[in-house]
């Protein structure tokens, strides 16, 4: 069980983390443009989305300051962030933010089943370590039009996936429900937290926030 004011503190630091998360998916719709050549533009919209996907990785670690520190230092220093995610899983079994529906006429949150997965996440976090790398003059030339149209492409569907989410916690039953532009938050990100077996709590919740529905 957490404290309240454990609980107080676990929602800032993931409040800051899914804001910076904000701040570079933004950059990497508003950076085209601003560099006069292609190739770095895509390298610098391929190192945001690579960073989102590895605070989405870890973020669900913010209850424990020491394995989420140890774990981000491997992050700086190991290509596979497979196994990484796999240790992060060895930790917290139900790690992954999942996308949600609110349904407070219903008084309940549901999964989305068109929820990102683990593996999916993954697979662009590899595709951008690549680009991130020097060009083999001896290798097939990067067509760096379609790489930029993917990365856009993913970063939409991360946009997509995280709008409406919630996070299960190291550590117990606790599970947080994140908006990431609350309406009555001024566009800015909302979180409540919930134990899995509190279902008064929820109730009393959804009948007096409207953070909206489905995804924004």
């Amino acid at each position: 069980m957490f404290t309240e004011k454990q609980q107080k503190d676990i929602i800032q630091k993931y409040t800051d983390e899914m804001e910076i998360i904000k701040l570079r998916t933004d950059q990497i719709f508003t950076i085209t443009g601003k560099i006069p050549y292609l190739e770095p533009t895509v390298e610098y919209k391929a190192l945001q989305l690579r960073k989102v996907i590895e605070q989405i990785l870890l973020a669900s670690l913010v209850a424990n300051a020491v394995e989420y520190q140890r774990l981000y230092n491997r992050l700086g220093n190991e290509w596979n962030a497979r196994l990484i995610c796999r240790d992060i899983e060895r930790i917290n079994p139900d790690f992954f933010p999942r996308a949600a529906i609110n349904k407070p006429e219903e008084m309940k949150i549901d999964d989305d089943p068109n929820s990102m997965t683990s593996d999916e996440l993954l697979s662009i976090y590899e595709k951008m370590g690549k680009l991130l790398h020097s060009k083999n003059p001896f290798a097939s030339p990067i067509d760096y039009s379609a790489e930029s149209a993917f990365i856009d492409d993913s970063c939409t569907k991360i946009i997509r996936f995280l709008s409406v989410h919630t996070i299960h916690l190291i550590g117990g039953d606790a599970f947080l429900f994140v908006v990431m532009k609350a309406t009555n938050h001024e566009g800015r990100v909302a979180i409540n937290w919930f134990e899995k077996c509190d279902e008064e709590e929820t109730r009393r919740y959804m009948e007096t926030q409207h953070l909206g529905g489905h995804h924004a």
